[in-house]
């Protein structure tokens, strides 16, 4: 799970600085997440490179009208707490 959050941290600040592409660590939910996010249209796409020993996510990020396609993120997570909150979809 950590992998999951640190990576989508790095895909907002990406975004933020105008970046093209993000490296990650891999991992399979990562890659599940990915592909969803690729689907809905909020970054362009991934592939998964192996580098040395590790295995790596690239991850293309998108830009709609020069703004990032992920305008925020937003993190809720204790032990115990399950909250499901509406999308909102920012176009």
């Amino acid at each position: 799970m950590k992998v999951l959050i640190d990576s989508l941290n790095q895909i907002a600040n990406a975004q933020k600085i105008g970046a093209n592409i993000v490296i990650c660590t891999h991992s399979k939910i990562l890659e599940k997440v990915l592909f969803i996010l690729t689907e809905e249209g909020f970054v362009r796409g991934f592939f998964k490179e192996k580098v040395g020993t590790s295995l790596k996510c690239y991850i293309l990020l998108k830009y709609v009208n020069d703004r990032p396609a992920i305008q925020k993120v937003i993190f809720e997570s204790r032990p115990g707490l399950k909250t499901f909150k509406k999308m909102e979809r920012f176009e």
